[in-house]
């Protein structure tokens, strides 16, 4: 898509939102609810899975989610709120 063809504003706008709930995962403040709106969205961005894997310290956060997690799912104590 070029630019000024239609939705191509529209598809600039979306690839911003996708970086800037990125760098949002490396602040601890906003990385719950950057998570959250990811997950909710991640049909809407093909190529997320590469951006997290090549944004700095990306990996390292998620991996931190998932050891900070872990504890909780055996025995199951998990409260749907926590996921």
């Amino acid at each position: 898509m070029q630019p000024g063809e239609p939705g191509a504003a529209e598809q600039s706008a979306d690839k911003e939102k996708l970086y800037q709930l990125v760098a949002e995962l490396s602040r601890e403040e906003t990385r719950e609810a950057a998570l959250l709106e990811l997950s909710k969205k991640r049909e809407a961005f093909p190529d997320l899975a590469p951006i997290l894997w090549h944004s700095f310290g990306t990996t390292a956060t998620l991996l931190q989610e998932i050891v900070c997690i872990y504890p909780l799912l055996s025995p199951p104590q998990l409260t749907a709120h926590a996921s």
